[in-house]
């Protein structure tokens, strides 16, 4: 089964957002509250696995794994 993946070197820079035309991407603080470093997560019962929002990803922080 495929899936994507974010990795811990994504830096919050919100390329990949305007990219899903499914609204599969959100950003989530490191710590409650809303503190810490934002970064990608996907939202799988969304998810299509086009691949968008890989290809626009400027630090290959999201990857595609089959």
């Amino acid at each position: 089964m495929s899936r994507l993946i974010v990795k811990k070197k994504c830096t919050g820079c919100g390329q990949c957002l305007p990219s899903c035309r499914k609204g599969a991407i959100q950003f989530v603080s490191e710590f409650p509250g809303g503190y810490g470093k934002k970064t990608a997560k996907v939202l799988y019962q969304k998810c299509t696995l086009c691949g968008v929002c890989v290809e626009v990803c400027p630090h290959h922080a999201i990857v595609l794994v089959r």
